[in-house]
């Protein structure tokens, strides 16, 4: 069967290329001999149709090269631009998907990146439940975390919680007073004070332990979902 009477749509598809090459030879513009490309980037999320373009243009060059036809077949494969095609949406390990529109934008943001490595370092990370917390005695670091919740993933002010672990011997509204001007969080948005009572009850840290608890639909998936797709980025280097 010649490709004018065949139905297969890739019989079709070869038939315009090789009428495209034959008159591209008469205008000299080339060889006369069809090239068929293809194109890939290693970004993005993996699925069965990222063999969707090779495969059709492979079915392509087969009916050129079944028909005894010269023909040349061209697939390139590159990472020039990594993200370039970060799913609009990722499933995490629970399988509930989230947004990622934000990445790319953010990802080389200094805060974004001292956030989430905080928060994969010493945040609640493994643990169920839709608030953020993180636990830290550096005030320092309390601090760039709260920018990093206020800024970029756009807390309100309000869902910001402090909670405060402290030594008997220590002074608790001198405690709440350092963090809260550290912080920039009120007292009253303080929770509870928690003692500590074990083999050292005298003072063995200035301030106590601070710990920080974000509240905010969605955001503990949003963040998970952000270090999942930075990770990947660094196990590429």
């Amino acid at each position: 069967m010649v490709m004018e009477d065949s139905l297969f749509w890739a019989d079709q598809l070869a038939k315009q290329v090789l009428d495209r090459a034959k008159k591209e030879k008469q205008d000299g513009i080339s060889s006369g001999i069809p090239v068929i490309r293809t194109a890939q980037t290693p970004s993005g999320g993996k699925h069965i149709g990222n063999l969707n373009d090779v495969l059709r243009a492979h079915f392509v060059y087969k009916s050129l090269k079944d028909k005894g036809h010269k023909v040349r077949f061209v697939h390139t494969h590159d990472d020039r631009d990594p993200m370039k095609d970060v799913p609009g949406r990722l499933a995490d390990l629970d399988a509930k998907w989230h947004n990622t529109q934000e990445f790319p934008e953010l990802k080389n943001k200094p805060l974004f990146i001292a956030g989430l490595m905080l928060y994969w370092a010493e945040g609640d990370n493994g643990k169920a439940g839709s608030n953020v917390r993180l636990t830290n005695i550096d005030p320092r670091m309390i601090k760039v975390f709260i920018n990093f919740a206020l800024s970029l993933c756009k807390v309100p002010k309000e869902n910001i919680r402090i909670g405060l672990l402290i030594y008997p011997d220590l002074n608790e509204n001198i405690c709440k007073n350092f963090w809260s001007k550290y912080t920039s969080v009120p007292v009253n948005q303080f929770h509870k004070i928690q003692v500590i009572k074990g083999r050292h009850p005298t003072k063995r840290l200035e301030y106590g332990i601070c710990i920080v608890r974000v509240g905010g639909g969605g955001l503990k998936e949003k963040i998970r979902t952000w270090i999942d797709l930075y990770s990947r980025e660094l196990m590429r280097v």
